[in-house]
């Protein structure tokens, strides 16, 4: 607790000088977000909540990216200014908490203007679990999105596969990227590749679940990253995406380009790239849920909401209200459709506008029951380093061929037992 305290004080000391310059006025709900792409959705929502209540309005404040989110919400708090609501990812929540700086929700979701027994029932219990922590509700599920396999059909077709039938198992996930991947030209070298992904925790972390292994211990003391279910998964990844044998990864988003302009048979990313694709591509899409081994598993991603301590009383109130107002069916449905990400609720699938998109694109409801057995990220500080760790001291070294598996694996491992010993 010590340590989280004195990480958030001292790095937003340091960021004083770039933090946002908005105040906090008493009669306003200040809510910052990184959602730059679909910023037009999120304000027309903002504003009709505004029409209902004037005379306290929301006014949404765009930080772009998530890494300067998090860095302007250090600053705010070190300069005693922090925002009313915010987005978060749960890494950062398990620092919020330990600093006291946020508040509660459980008292606002169980009181009288709270959740019904139908709300709490509705939400994906995956999305609410990794917004309690000790039995109470910390944070709130905005924007979730749950990892998918897109394909091109055309592609498969014209080799031999069935466009109906995705690989389901790892190893048909391998069969197909090779025989996707192709040399066009005759010069030794493909051309055209299975499977591309991005170099991240993420995709690591689904083949280790999927594996049936664990981040961490059940105790949470140590890192469980290098079991032999870990080194398999990333020696899958490797096989997979690694030096350009059935696939490449790229270490940002250059891949979604690559599949877009049909160099490559198949992606793994995040549901809302759907929305990047759709309209932008020339072949015929599939969407499918992940490739499963031991278990079938996918990870949600994406951030929650967090309600700040230092606000009002009023303010908290009506940061509720729209909370609740933003992740009800009728907008948590017009989000998912305009954004990709997933459905917040079981009743977003049943309304109309849903259906009719469910039915337009084959494999999508199949994609979203994944979250019926979705899992998230650790949620615990030690992982708020030990992320970082693991996609550049081990992934990435790994997919350029600087460190075998194995060796990448324990190494990083015994940097986030250290990040945990410095906890207790």
């Amino acid at each position: 607790m010590k340590r989280a305290a004195a990480s958030l004080a001292v790095l937003g000391l340091a960021l004083l000088a770039g933090s946002c310059g908005h105040g906090v006025p008493k009669d306003e709900v200040i809510f910052w977000h990184a959602m730059g792409r679909w910023e037009g959705e999120l304000l027309a929502i903002v504003e009709e909540f505004n029409a209902r209540h004037p005379e306290m309005p929301v006014r949404a404040y765009n930080m772009s990216r998530y890494q300067a989110l998090s860095q302007k919400i250090i600053a705010a708090v070190a300069a005693g200014q922090p925002p009313t609501i915010s987005q978060a990812y749960e890494a950062w929540v398990s620092e919020m908490i330990q600093g006291g700086i946020v508040e509660c929700l459980q008292p606002y979701a169980q009181g009288p203007d709270g959740l019904t027994e139908a709300d709490w029932a509705d939400f994906r219990p995956v999305f609410l679990e990794e917004c309690t922590y000790d039995g109470r509700l910390w944070s709130f599920p905005f924007n979730k999105s749950v990892r998918t396999l897109f394909y091109n059909r055309d592609l498969f077709a014209a080799n031999g596969l069935d466009p109906d039938r995705p690989p389901r198992t790892w190893d048909e996930w391998r069969d197909a990227s090779a025989r996707l991947t192709k040399d066009l030209d005759g010069d030794g070298r493909p051309d055209r590749w299975g499977t591309t992904t991005r170099a991240s925790v993420t995709v690591f972390g689904n083949l280790l679940l999927q594996n049936g292994g664990r981040f961490f211990t059940p105790d949470g003391r140590r890192s469980a990253i290098a079991s032999p279910e870990g080194i398999e998964a990333l020696e899958f990844m490797w096989e997979l995406v690694g030096a350009r044998r059935l696939g490449y990864a790229t270490f940002d988003y250059a891949y979604q380009n690559e599949f877009r302009a049909g160099w490559v048979g198949m992606m793994e990313s995040s549901s809302v790239s759907l929305s990047f694709l759709r309209g932008h591509i020339d072949f015929d899409l599939g969407v499918a849920p992940l490739p499963g081994r031991k278990k079938q598993v996918a990870l949600i991603q994406g951030t929650n909401l967090v309600v700040f301590k230092k606000a009002t009383e009023a303010q908290k109130r009506t940061a509720w209200e729209f909370i609740k107002f933003l992740t009800g069916t009728e907008n948590a449905t017009r989000w998912s459709l305009a954004t990709g990400y997933a459905p917040l609720r079981a009743s977003c699938l049943e309304q109309p506008a849903m259906r009719a998109y469910l039915d337009e694109v084959p494999g999508l409801r199949e994609t979203y029951a994944q979250l019926t057995t979705a899992q998230s990220e650790p949620r615990n500080s030690a992982w708020f380093a030990g992320r970082k760790y693991l996609e550049e001291g081990a992934i990435q070294r790994v997919i350029r061929g600087t460190a075998s598996p194995a060796e990448a694996l324990r190494e990083t491992a015994r940097k986030i037992d250290n990040e945990i010993a410095s906890e207790f």
